[in-house]
């Protein structure tokens, strides 16, 4: 497992915060440790949405239609794509959480591949993203 002040940071839109709030619970149980942008805009929330990608070395993207259009999401998909380019130890595990045109996808998605979850409990799902963390661990 990763040895961040964060296993992993959890990015979607506002309309699929249940659907992420139940992934994290799931991830939590299995002791991951995650970070999710619940804030409402301001200095603050600034604050601790930037601290929190520094802190994080897995992102998770739960990739809906909202999620494209989501300027939060786009930023810290940017974000995380830089991290990418600086620190390639950075992961990022796209998930398909509702229906989507895939040729819709940012480029780099697209070519990272992304899991389909959008039909499987949230438990489930949380088991897939914990296989893949123990199948190639941040850092090596």
């Amino acid at each position: 497992m990763p040895k961040n002040k964060y296993d992993v940071f959890i990015s979607c839109s506002q309309k699929d915060e249940t659907s992420a709030h139940e992934l994290a619970d799931a991830l939590k149980s299995m002791g991951v440790s995650t970070w999710m942008d619940a804030g409402k805009p301001g200095i603050k929330w600034a604050n601790q949405l930037e601290k929190a990608l520094k802190e994080s070395k897995v992102f998770l993207f739960l990739l809906s239609p909202d999620f494209l259009t989501s300027k939060v999401t786009n930023f810290e998909l940017g974000v995380a794509l830089s991290r990418v380019a600086i620190a390639p130890d950075t992961r990022i595990i796209p998930l398909v959480i509702k229906p989507l045109n895939k040729k819709s996808l940012p480029s780099p998605l697209r070519e990272l591949g992304v899991i389909d979850v959008k039909n499987i409990s949230s438990d489930q799902a949380a088991e897939k993203v914990v296989q893949m963390l123990e199948e190639v661990p941040v850092g090596t």
